[in-house]
């Protein structure tokens, strides 16, 4: 027993000691990025390595690209070739207390902010101390957007953000001047999140930014991004990103209260009289708002080619110089052939409004066997909408009108 017992406990003591160490096992690396990444230049690249472990011993977690490190634990490595402005290593853990009976998870957070082609390559999250890494390859999309084009970007619907639900990603648009500060990856963005950041943005609906996209040269198929309109996401809005200082813009300008232009103009012959009517696009305030109808007499020979809408000194309308008009339906009688104009102030009662926001007026003064072009603006005390699209009016010798109108609204 004497020989025995010596070897019992030798054996006890080498087992206790390997039960001490902290195994690979204890510890398991973790992310929730893919490990390829596609950015747009001038935005902000996230990776993401999460470590559980159970032991009381914390692994060493290192950050590198293209084999270069850039982070050893939490402290920068100063001859990474990063600017310390534009990386940021976050760290939080939970619980913040580990006890003897409870296992932890460290979250790491790698952002690179104002992402430029330079930055693409591979990039890895690896523990020192056992064989396990994480890799991620980061492609950079070269785009027109300048570094710190948000910063003079006024607006904030964080709050509204905020009660809506939208994804943290997409937050930073809520509110661009603080852009640098988050992470914003707006091809994570989903359509929910975009409908409802646009409801915040339009006020519900009530604020309309098309005219201004369109002055800034926001390509159509954008318009999506400057209403309360939005309706899925299609591939040609991934173009879109490059406009978003223009549309930003848009949302910091007073250009939102513009009233917007009227739609679906129609002439229709009732009991020998002539109507002209359109409808007021939802959310218009019909009694803070002036009409316009603009009548213009139309050669034949102009009605084979293209017809300019033009004021009565010939010059195209500028909708970057307008001025709102002071009565409720003003008509204009305008000629392409002698460039003459009659305003006709339109009484009240005589402003017909009907269902679906429809408003109508009477055209008892448009003579026989000539062809017209009308359209319509809206004004308010800001500024003037865009004149409608135009349609254009034949009278026959019955005194029966026919019309035709474009394309479009």
């Amino acid at each position: 027993m004497m020989v025995v017992l010596p070897f019992i406990v030798a054996v006890f003591c080498l087992l206790g000691q390997s039960n001490s160490k902290t195994l690979p096992s204890d510890v398991q690396l973790t992310t929730t990025n893919n490990n390829y990444m596609s950015m747009i230049a001038g935005f902000t690249a996230r990776f993401q390595c999460t470590i559980y472990r159970c032991s009381w011993d914390s692994p060493q977690i290192a950050w590198f690209k293209d084999d270069v490190i850039i982070f050893n634990g939490t402290e920068f490595v100063a001859t990474s070739g990063f600017e310390p402005a534009n990386i940021v290593l976050q760290r939080t853990q939970t619980p913040e207390y580990q006890t003897q009976d409870t296992c932890v998870t460290l979250d790491y957070t790698l952002l690179i902010k104002n992402l430029t082609l330079d930055d693409a390559g591979k990039y890895r999250c690896q523990l020192m101390d056992f064989p396990q890494q994480l890799d991620f390859q980061l492609d950079v999309l070269e785009s027109g957007l300048k570094a710190g084009f948000h910063e003079n970007i006024t607006y904030d619907h964080t709050e509204c953000c905020i009660e809506k639900g939208i994804s943290p990603l997409c937050r930073a648009m809520c509110k661009p001047r603080d852009m640098h500060l988050d992470f914003f990856d707006p091809t994570s963005c989903q359509t929910s999140d975009y409908k409802n950041f646009l409801s915040c943005a339009t006020d519900g609906g009530r604020r309309n930014y098309i005219p201004c996209c369109r002055q800034r040269s926001v390509p159509s198929f954008c318009f999506d991004f400057c209403s309360n309109n939005f309706r899925m996401l299609k591939r040609s809005h991934r173009l879109c990103l490059y406009y978003l200082p223009e549309i930003f813009g848009c949302f910091s300008k007073q250009s939102s209260l513009y009233p917007e232009t009227p739609i679906h103009l129609t002439v229709s012959n009732s009991s020998g009289e002539m109507d002209l009517c359109w409808r007021v696009p939802e959310h218009t305030d019909t009694d803070g708002t002036t009409f316009s109808v603009h009548l213009k007499e139309v050669p034949e020979t102009i009605m084979h080619g293209d017809v300019s809408l033009v004021n009565p000194s010939g010059d195209r309308i500028d909708s970057n110089n307008r001025t709102p008009r002071n009565a409720v339906v003003m008509v204009a009688h305008e000629s392409v052939v002698n460039e003459a104009t009659d305003f006709e102030k339109i009484p009240p009662e005589s402003v017909i409004q009907g269902p679906d926001s429809t408003m109508c007026i009477k055209l008892n003064q448009l003579e026989k066997q000539k062809r017209y072009v009308a359209f319509v603006q809206s004004s308010n005390d800001f500024g003037v909408s865009d004149p409608s699209a135009p349609l254009f009016i034949s009278i026959n010798d019955q005194n029966n009108s026919s019309f035709t109108a474009p394309q479009g609204p």
